[in-house]
């Protein structure tokens, strides 16, 4: 078990921190972070200020638990569930922060071959900090899918690699501020239509979760 996971005794629970993290923009990593911290009950930290992060899903945290990080800001250490949302490499933050987390999750939009390379990149550069990674082929079509996750099963037999499929209601995070897990409630079509997606999500929130090294 990482020397960093702080044993709780009063709530008798783990704090966990996750990093969502990639060197490419477009590759679903806010989406995921945002609704894992939802899912988890964490606290979400992002330095993705440029993309509008705070604006688009600000309504779906109480003010306490979202926060950014500016370029060069001091990274402060809580007890406390955490999920950071970085992107790029652009100072030693993500560094930092990859060293201090229990997991660090890469998200890939693999829709062709011209993906791997800064796939690669980020694994390797990743786990020079951090060995514990979780990679999620996200947003790709199901038959690219299931070859990218084959792909980097044999190139990282270490590594996890989940799948969570292409799907409109993936995007209606930050249309509505609403989960697929929420729109599941509405009725029985849209609980029908995200029964995979639901499944697929829930499968690999819940292995971020209880993740034990």
């Amino acid at each position: 078990m990482p020397y960093n996971i702080f044993y709780n005794l009063t709530y008798k629970r783990f704090i966990m921190r996750t990093l969502f993290w990639t060197f490419k923009g477009g590759q679903g990593k806010t989406t995921l972070a945002v609704s894992y911290a939802l899912y988890s009950d964490s606290y979400f930290i992002t330095n993705d200020t440029e993309s509008g992060t705070l604006d688009i899903y600000g309504g779906l945290f109480s003010s306490d638990k979202m926060e950014s990080l500016g370029r060069g800001e001091d990274l402060v250490l809580r007890e406390r569930n955490e999920v950071y949302d970085l992107g790029g490499w652009s100072d030693s933050l993500a560094e930092k922060v990859a060293s201090n987390c229990e997991i660090c999750v890469i998200p890939v939009s693999f829709n062709s071959i011209s993906e791997i390379t800064p796939s690669i990149k980020a694994i390797n550069s990743l786990s020079i900090y951090n060995k514990s990674i979780v990679l999620v082929i996200n947003n790709t079509d199901k038959k690219e899918a299931v070859e990218a996750k084959k792909y980097f099963e044999k190139e990282y037999p270490k590594i996890k690699v989940f799948i969570v499929n292409k799907s409109k209601y993936i995007h209606r995070l930050a249309n509505e501020n609403k989960t697929v897990f929420e729109i599941a409630e509405q009725n029985g079509l849209t609980r029908y239509n995200t029964k995979q997606l639901r499944n697929q999500l829930t499968t690999l929130f819940d292995y971020i979760k209880n993740y034990d090294n």
